[in-house]
């Protein structure tokens, strides 16, 4: 909570350092960024179920997010078919992926919608 209180206004785009993290992902058929908030609530259900059906704790379930690999960044093709929580060090190793430690390019929104126009005015 405290995180979302001190971030910078939308529409601010930063360079950060992120440590080393670790998510449990959830391949779909779906681009999330065709579609609206509707949408992306149905693939959070989606994944919930998911992490429920193998036996991990609900409460990984409340720091989701999706994918927009810097490759697909760079052409301006706004595809996410992936979405994913963050998982601790107790999570079996057999179902994650590490995101490692670096810097990455963050914009903080406050509008789902502004998202792709932000991202293409700003690359």
């Amino acid at each position: 909570m405290e995180r979302y209180r001190k971030s910078p206004p939308s529409g601010t785009i930063t360079l950060e350092y992120i440590d080393r993290r670790r998510i449990y992902v959830m391949n779909t058929d779906i681009n999330f960024y065709e579609h609206d908030l509707d949408v992306y609530e149905h693939l959070l259900n989606q994944l919930k179920n998911d992490l429920l059906a193998h036996h991990y704790p609900q409460i990984y379930y409340c720091n989701a997010g999706t994918f927009l690999n810097k490759e697909r960044f760079l052409k301006q093709e706004f595809i996410s078919d992936r979405i994913f929580v963050f998982v601790d060090d107790h999570f079996p190793e057999k179902d994650i992926q590490v995101i490692e430690n670096g810097m990455y390019a963050c914009i903080y929104l406050d509008d789902f919608h502004q998202e792709i126009r932000l991202c293409k005015t700003s690359s």
